[in-house]
């Protein structure tokens, strides 16, 4: 689900998602492809003006994995991502990033609709990126260094996320 709202009072805009990502270790590639097409119709409605996203979602994932990776970092290296969910033990089988959309999605490497006219960046192989620049809402981890998850199914975390939109990012270092 994708939203567009707007605030009676200021008038300001802004983009909300609320998706639930399939419950699968084993897919993580799934996962990505669907993030995808989610930030290839984001980004289409961004197309006309840009607003603030919030993406508000249970993605089955956990915290640093590289599906969170993809999102929180706007890039994913695909290679060697066995456990791209970070869920469980293992993950399912290697698929290179090339294979992860069908043709038919017109959806890039670079979570954006293809077309003819689009000046794009090449996308390097076995890497996903797409073009928002968001932030997690959440530190991940308690001050005791336990996971902050929302909940636990057969000892697999699966925390519901927030991500928001933001300008520019700020590497802090503790």
């Amino acid at each position: 689900q994708i939203l567009r709202l707007k605030c009676k009072e200021t008038g300001q805009e802004f983009i909300f998602t609320n998706k639930h990502l399939l419950f699968n270790q084993a897919q993580g590639d799934i996962k990505i492809g669907r993030l995808a097409m989610l930030i290839a119709y984001i980004d289409e409605k961004l197309t006309k003006s840009r607003r603030p996203v919030i993406i508000s979602d249970d993605l089955n994932i956990e915290p640093l994995s590289y599906v969170y990776t993809y999102i929180n970092d706007s890039s994913c290296r695909c290679e060697a991502a066995l456990r791209i969910t970070g869920q469980g033990l293992c993950g399912g089988p290697y698929v290179e990033a090339e294979n992860i959309l069908p043709l038919i999605a017109n959806i890039g490497r670079d979570s954006m609709f293809i077309s003819k006219e689009a000046n794009r960046q090449a996308v390097s192989a076995d890497h996903f990126t797409h073009p928002l620049r968001l932030t997690s809402v959440y530190h991940h981890f308690t001050t005791n260094g336990e996971k902050e998850v929302s909940k636990y199914h057969k000892e697999v975390a699966n925390p519901d996320f927030i991500f928001y939109s933001v300008k520019k990012k700020m590497k802090i270092y503790s």
